[in-house]
């Protein structure tokens, strides 16, 4: 091999690498900026995951307090309407529900 030739090889061998080269910086640099976006997108919907979460607790904490709150105000009508039945009425109540507890 003459020297001209050689030259020509080590030339494009060094042009080679630095192509090379080039190429894993810029692998590299689309590397970081997907992982960043992705990190990115990734606490968005954590976020949105956890407003959703808290909205939904909230709303099932209103629904079980409406609940509760109707239940209260049906055994507060109930008792109120008990302390009113006279004593003959409580009596006649009872009498009939153990009879049909009671055997015969």
């Amino acid at each position: 091999m003459d020297t001209d030739t050689l030259g020509e090889v080590i030339k494009a061998e060094k042009e080679i690498r630095d192509s090379l080269e080039r190429e894993k910086v810029k692998a590299l640099e689309w590397l970081i900026n997907v992982r960043r976006e992705s990190e990115k997108e990734i606490s968005q919907e954590r976020e949105k995951c956890q407003e959703s979460s808290d909205e939904h607790m909230k709303k099932a904490h209103e629904e079980a307090e409406a609940a509760a709150a109707g239940m209260l105000a049906d055994a507060e009508e109930r008792a109120g309407k008990l302390e009113n039945m006279t004593r003959e009425v409580l009596s006649g109540i009872i009498m009939k529900h153990m009879n049909e507890i009671l055997p015969g």
